[in-house]
């Protein structure tokens, strides 16, 4: 799981943007074995030419704006360092899944606007919503279309005692205990009547 897409209202989108560009920038990259590090290496080299290809058509034919850059460094060439992009849900970044550290910053009007562009997707499978009005955020997050939703914490859960799965393009079904078995076992009956039974005409 990753965070593709950051969908800030508004009210407090310029100050989300710097305070978020001012972490990211301190984040460190490196040796997954060190403990001081925060971001490793990619899997591959394909992996790493796929993302460094969707962060260039949105910056170059989607329009994105890049906020925080960089070339991929260590001893393989695969630690890319984080990426921020202000874009809308159009662009590359946004609407397909990366799986590396890049961030896509998009604004919205108001809330039902953020939950429109949040649900504009072919993807669902985990989410987030921040709010310091946690019953807002709730009724909110009924609506967003997605497996998983988890309010004022990480889109990244997998915990063994909940159920795990996600909607459209992200999956059927639900993972975890008792839940897979049902979400993927289709009930049928079939009676067998030994004798004859009356029936009414």
């Amino acid at each position: 799981m990753a965070t593709n897409r950051i969908i800030v209202e508004a009210a407090v989108h310029d100050e989300f943007v710097d305070r978020f560009v001012a972490h990211a920038r301190e984040l460190r990259t490196g040796d997954p074995a060190l403990p001081q590090t925060q971001i490793g290496p990619i899997i591959n080299d394909r992996q790493v030419a796929g993302i460094r290809e969707k962060i260039s058509r949105a910056v170059g034919e989607d329009g994105a704006k890049a906020l925080l850059a960089g070339d991929p460094t260590g001893p393989a060439g695969r630690v890319l360092p984080p990426h921020v992009l202000l874009g809308t849900n159009g662009v590359a970044t946004a609407r397909e899944e990366v799986f590396g550290p890049v961030a896509t910053i998009i604004w919205a009007e108001d809330e039902a606007d953020a939950l429109a562009i949040a649900n504009d997707t072919s993807y669902g499978l985990s989410s987030a919503v921040f709010s310091r009005d946690v019953e807002r955020a709730m009724r909110f997050a009924e609506g967003v279309e997605a497996g998983m939703t988890h309010i004022n914490d990480t889109t990244v859960h997998d915990d063994v005692h909940a159920a795990f799965g996600g909607e459209k393009q992200s999956g059927y079904g639900r993972f975890g205990l008792g839940w897979v078995k049902e979400d993927f076992t289709s009930r049928h009956w079939i009676s067998v009547q030994s004798e004859a039974r009356p029936l009414p005409y």
